[in-house]
């Protein structure tokens, strides 16, 4: 049995990576139109 705690703190960290890479992606695209 799996435990659910600890899956659902690591898709937790999963998905705050996932969001700040998002937004350095979108920061960098508001750079480069910027400019």
């Amino acid at each position: 049995m799996l435990d659910l705690q600890l899956v659902d703190n690591w898709m937790t960290q999963r998905m705050l990576k996932h969001l700040l890479n998002v937004q350095a992606l979108v920061l960098a695209a508001a750079v480069e139109v910027d400019h």
